[in-house]
């Protein structure tokens, strides 16, 4: 005692898409649009920040504190997001040809910013570990690139406190 940090294991974006099937049906029946439309604009996306994060948590005390936290809680936050701008008209002062066209395209943005907003969490609050003490370097490359190519299957989080300075990685 006290307990020794055993960190968090390599998943992968498969694993972590297949933990996550239930929501992405349900996004998928959202959309109402074609698997290969799907599969190219959302989930090649939704399987992009899946790359980049990992398991990451999303905190370190409060909501999705656990393993895969911050991934869920973007997933979640892009797919209410984008149930509920259903309602909004984007392009309503345009006519209905124009709009037509507008439309999707500021529903789709709606989805990718919202997909990407807590993402400043990786700059603000953690400060990831491979298991040989080496600092992610946020800004060049995906966790889960940069975790194969050290050859290693498990990162530590370190978490910063308020006024703690950290490195820009």
């Amino acid at each position: 005692y006290p307990p020794v940090d055993q960190g968090i294991e390599l998943a992968g974006a498969s694993a972590i898409l297949a933990s996550q099937s239930d929501l992405l049906r349900r996004l998928k029946l959202l959309l109402c649009i074609s698997e290969a439309e799907f599969q190219d604009r959302y989930l090649s996306v939704v399987r992009g920040l899946a790359s980049y994060i990992d398991l990451l948590p999303a905190s370190e005390n409060g909501t999705h504190k656990g393993a895969g936290g911050l991934f869920r809680l973007a997933l979640e936050i892009a797919f209410y997001s984008r149930q509920s701008c259903e309602a909004v008209l984007f392009a309503g002062k345009v006519g209905v040809e124009k709009r037509r066209d507008f439309e999707p395209r500021w529903r789709y943005a709606t989805f990718l910013a919202a997909l990407c907003c807590e993402l400043h969490r990786l700059l603000s609050q953690m400060i990831v570990l491979s298991e040989d003490g080496q600092e992610w370097p946020v800004h060049q490359c995906g966790l889960t690139d940069w975790l194969q190519a050290r050859n290693t299957k498990r990162y530590f989080v370190r978490w910063i406190k308020e006024g703690e300075s950290f490195s820009a990685g």
